[in-house]
Order: C-alpha cells, then sequence, then structure tokens
C-alpha cells in the first residue's frame, strides 16, 4: 500500500506516457540498432537474450522462458523494458542532433 494514495493520480498521468513492451518487441526494436543484425539472423535470438540479461540481471533460462512464454513475463518486467525504450529512443534523438 502506497504512503501516498492522494498522489496516485499523478503518477499514473506520468507513468501513461510510456507504453508496456514485452521482451519480443523490445528485441525488434534494439537488436538490429545495438548489434546490427535482424531476426532472419541466426544469432538474433541469443543476441536477445544477452541484451535482456545485462538489463535484468537474470538467469539465461529465465530470459529464455519470457522469450518462448509470453505470459510468464512479469509486469515490472513489460514495464521497465517500455521505460528503456522510450530513455533510448530519446538518446538516439539527441545523439542524431549533435552536430
Amino acid at each position: 500500500m502506497s504512503k501516498f494514495p492522494d498522489k496516485k493520480d499523478e503518477v499514473t498521468d506520468w507513468l501513461s506516457v510510456v507504453s508496456q513492451l514485452s521482451p519480443d518487441e523490445f528485441c525488434r526494436n534494439w537488436i538490429p540498432i545495438i548489434y546490427g543484425i535482424n531476426e532472419s539472423d541466426k544469432t538474433y535470438r541469443a543476441a536477445c537474450i544477452d541484451l535482456l540479461q545485462r538489463i535484468f540481471n537474470k538467469q539465461k533460462k529465465t530470459i529464455e522462458n519470457w522469450l518462448w512464454n509470453p505470459q510468464m513475463v512479469p509486469e515490472y518486467v513489460q514495464q521497465q523494458l517500455g521505460l528503456i525504450d522510450r530513455l533510448w529512443q530519446i538518446r538516439q534523438r539527441v545523439i542524431s542532433s549533435d552536430p
């Protein structure tokens, strides 16, 4: 239970700008950019697992379970992937706008 129940609407408003992303969606967005490979590459799945392990510091088996069975992905993971996705989009815009 929150110690700040009167702030629930404000927090919800701040979080509403961020979409939840599945690990698959996140990988489709970022593996080509970070690793320079696409889904048809035979190392794509390994790259996806590597990236998600680095982000969440989870065992390989956990990440594989998330990728094979999306219903097993905790909501916090989808929220964090949405936040990271938004942050990395902003980072790309800043980097690409540097003269």
